[in-house]
């Protein structure tokens, strides 16, 4: 997400490869396919869909495979391919975990509510920029950096996420420490 947004406002070349231009050609549709890429990931290891619904994980994993290969594609394809190709997968990407995340927060998985609501922080900073770079909204402090707020906030609905999820383990292992402790007793 860093190296897509220096490689948006031209730090990345400014500051990374200025002697090499040739890597602009690719850096943004790289990076964008990278990042939905790294994102199915997460979703499907953070919502743990190999365990909890393995429908969905094999959905995710279709759209993380696909852009696995926009990726590879994306250094040697013309950029209007690769850029269209990663926006045609990162699109229904994104909604299947939004939809998935819904889903398995309506079942009740605790998780999935922060997930759920991280996601749509950064989907509405990212829909901002969306808006400001297509000309339909103002530029403005809101729209151009309205993606890092909702990235930044993303990160701290994450960390609640893992602070809950280490909460509820250590209160697992405590009630089974508890009842093997009730055996134990029960069996003296």
């Amino acid at each position: 997400f860093g190296l897509f947004q220096a490689s948006l406002h031209g730090l990345s070349f400014q500051f990374l490869w200025p002697q090499l231009p040739f890597i602009n050609n690719f850096a943004i549709a790289f990076c964008i396919a990278m990042f939905g890429y790294l994102g199915c990931c997460f979703a499907s290891t953070f919502l743990r869909l190999r365990k909890v619904h393995t429908t969905y994980y094999k959905v995710l994993a279709f759209f993380t495979y696909s852009l696995l290969a926009v990726v590879l594609l994306s250094v040697f394809i013309p950029y209007k391919y690769s850029i269209r190709m990663g926006a045609a997968l990162a699109g229904p990407a994104i909604l299947i975990a939004i939809a998935v995340s819904s889903h398995l927060w309506l079942k009740g998985h605790r998780e999935a509510r922060y997930f759920l609501i991280a996601w749509l922080v950064f989907l509405v900073g990212l829909l901002a920029l969306l808006l400001n770079k297509s000309g339909l909204a103002p530029q403005n402090t809101i729209t151009e950096y309205g993606i890092q707020v909702g990235h930044v906030m993303e990160v701290i609905f994450f960390s609640f996420a893992l602070a809950d999820r280490i909460a509820m383990e250590r209160k697992e292992k405590f009630a089974a420490q508890q009842l093997a402790l009730d055996n134990e007793k029960l069996a003296r």
